[in-house]
């Protein structure tokens, strides 16, 4: 797969090997019965591609998300100097990436998302890393006002929390493999690492430690730029094609 040809291999046993494909044997069943296909990014369409589904038209829609609303105008200061990493278990999300980042900057790491227990377990490995697991979203956005900055090293077809990081304020470290960064790739507090090896994450995020602002000035044009992507809509399309979407 995609996912296991471009990341690196760690030194810290993470116990977790599969890539988060279960969508995988879903689309395959359904996918002689569509008529068209939706995807959040770019990448996401040449995963597609690359994997073989090219027998129906794939649109690329940007996501749009409830989520993305009442952000305040207040600028936040900065207190504490962490980094943030929010996602899941499998490999493609790169939790073990951001543990490794982590230690070679000597930063503590707040991890949130929902984990196995047997990650949970792992994380307790490494004394820098403060497991915090799920939270409510205002929990997130206020976390995210403590943070240094959020990093991404995932592989994935979209990346909401960047967007929602980024209208903050708070500077990003991820790749061009988070597919929402073609959207937002101008945005001054994105920095974008030439690939997921852990020398380039953490050579990236040293820039963005020395440039980053003690205040984090809130972007809600990168909510309106996300929003103004595209002049197509889900349910336009929905109502031409047998719905299939990833």
């Amino acid at each position: 797969m995609i996912a296991n040809s471009l990341r690196p291999k760690t030194q810290l046993n993470y116990p977790i090997k599969q890539i988060d494909w279960k969508w995988e044997e879903y689309f395959q069943r359904v996918y002689p019965k569509l008529s068209g296909c939706i995807v959040y990014s770019a990448m996401a369409k040449q995963s597609f591609l690359k994997a073989g589904y090219v027998d129906c038209p794939i649109e690329i829609v940007a996501l749009k998300s409830r989520r993305l609303t009442g952000y305040s105008s207040k600028v936040a200061t900065q207190t504490k100097r962490e980094i943030l990493y929010v996602g899941r278990d499998p490999i493609d999300k790169g939790l073990d990436l951001a543990v490794s980042v982590s230690l070679a900057l000597d930063m503590r790491i707040n991890i949130v998302g929902s984990y196995s227990l047997e990650t949970i377990k792992w994380l307790k490995n490494f004394s820098n890393v403060e497991y915090i697991g799920l939270v409510p979203h205002l929990d997130l956005r206020n976390l995210m006002t403590q943070s240094s900055f959020l990093l991404c090293p995932t592989i994935e077809s979209y990346g909401l929390t960047i967007v929602e990081a980024l209208a903050i304020g708070l500077p990003v470290v991820t790749t061009s493999m988070a597919g929402v960064t073609e959207l937002v790739k101008s945005d001054s507090n994105l920095y974008l690492s030439d690939s997921l090896q852990i020398d380039d994450l953490v050579s990236k995020s040293r820039v963005c430690i020395a440039k980053a602002e003690k205040v984090l000035k809130p972007n809600t044009s990168v909510i309106s730029l996300i929003n103004s992507a595209t002049d197509k809509s889900w349910e336009s399309l929905a109502e031409k094609i047998s719905l299939g979407h990833a």
